[in-house]
Formats: structure tokens, sequence, C-alpha cells
């Protein structure tokens, strides 16, 4: 039974992955997102194991999601602290739960 619909009207954002320890490269570029709420039992969970998280945002179920990619939302760089799939929901998606990153990574011009 679908529970939720989808609209992903926020804004839109890019996922990386790691090159090196302090380069990243593009995984998927152009993603549209919705926020969701920041629940207090997340909040505290993700403390607990030393995370802060920012922002939960919902994307379009796409393939290569992890946890540990970076996504940059208006030029802020998050890492994914968990990355969860949504099937009760229309059009299926991913649920990232972020941590703003303090140290800002490079990103790679080419991804030899």
């Amino acid at each position: 039974m679908i529970k939720e619909r989808q609209i992903f009207n926020n804004g839109v954002c890019d996922v990386y992955k790691f090159k090196s320890n302090a380069a990243i490269i593009p995984h998927i570029k152009g993603l549209r997102f919705e926020y969701k709420t920041v629940g207090s039992e997340r909040f505290y969970k993700a403390a607990e194991q030393n995370h802060r998280i920012e922002d939960v945002i919902r994307i379009p179920a796409v393939n290569g999601i992890e946890a540990n990619m970076i996504v940059i939302i208006n030029e802020k760089q998050y890492t994914i602290v968990q990355a969860q799939r949504i099937k009760d929901s229309k059009p299926q998606c991913w649920q990232l739960s972020l941590e703003e990153r303090k140290k800002r990574l490079e990103i790679a011009i080419d991804d030899t």
C-alpha cells in the first residue's frame, strides 16, 4: 500500500563519490529532492554515534546511493550518514540523513 506521494519540489542536489581522501567526483547530478523533518528520535540516535543530522531529504530511487557519499545542496557539502530505501511511497525513493561537512572536499575535474 502506498502511504505517501513524493513531489521532490524543494530543490536540486548533486551526489558525489570519493576519488581520494580529499577529492570527490560526480556520481549523479541534478537530482530533485524534498526536505523531510528531522525527527527528535533520529536526531538523538545520531548524536549517540557522534553525528549531527542537519537535514533529511528524499530523492528519486536511483542506483548506487550509499552512506558516506557526499551531497551538495546550494554549495553546502553534506555526508550521507544513512540512506534508507522508501518502498511504500510513489514513486519509490531514498531518504538521506545528512550531516554538514566541516571541511570542504575538492571536486576533481576529471574522473580518471
